[in-house]
Parts: C-alpha cells; sequence; structure tokens
C-alpha cells in the first residue's frame, strides 16, 4: 500500500482539538473552579485567560492524534463515514466557542 492508497483519519484528530477547545471554552463559562484551573495554565505571562484553553485543546489533540494512529496504522476506514464525523464534530466544536452559546453557560 503506498501513501497515497492510505485513507487517513487526520481531519478527526483536527477535529478533537476543536472539540476540546469548545468543551474547555464552555466548562470554564459553566464552572468556576474550572475557569481558575484553566486560567492558571497561562503561567503568569499575561496572554489571558484562552492560554489555558488552547494548552488543553493542544494536548487533547496530540493525545488524540497519538492513540488514532497507533489503534488505526494498519486498518482501512471508510473515509466517507469519517468525513461526516469530521464535519459533525467540526461543528458542534464551531458553535461550542460561539458567544451566545458558551455565555449561556455561564454561572453567576
Amino acid at each position: 500500500m503506498t501513501m497515497r492508497d492510505r485513507r487517513t483519519t487526520d481531519p478527526v484528530v483536527d477535529d478533537q482539538g476543536v472539540e476540546a477547545l469548545g468543551l474547555a471554552t464552555v466548562l470554564s463559562e459553566a464552572s468556576e473552579p474550572i475557569h481558575d484551573a484553566l486560567e492558571a495554565l497561562e503561567f503568569g505571562l499575561g496572554v489571558g485567560p484562552l492560554a489555558g484553553k488552547t494548552l488543553v485543546a493542544t494536548i487533547a489533540f496530540f493525545v488524540t492524534w497519538l492513540i488514532f494512529g497507533v489503534t488505526w496504522r494498519t486498518k482501512e476506514l471508510d473515509i466517507r463515514r469519517w468525513f461526516w464525523i469530521s464535519l459533525v464534530l467540526g461543528i458542534v466544536g464551531a458553535a461550542l466557542m460561539f458567544p451566545p452559546l458558551f455565555q449561556a453557560f455561564a454561572s453567576e
């Protein structure tokens, strides 16, 4: 099998990072302890509260990439099915970062 023939799930892995960023955004608004923990991940560099969320999303991306890479390395996958799964995950992840949506979960 050549590299060109290999079916890839890279879009699914990318969407796991987007999904994690959206989830971290919603959880940060919904829970004060999670907000404080994510804010602490900026390490005092003054880059703002997005630093912790981005760090969590980046870690989720690489962990997912490693797991899927090892698990599916030798398997032939249905690219159409994974395209649709990727599309749905991307839309959900992007929607979770939309201010009217994540602010609806804000703790008072």
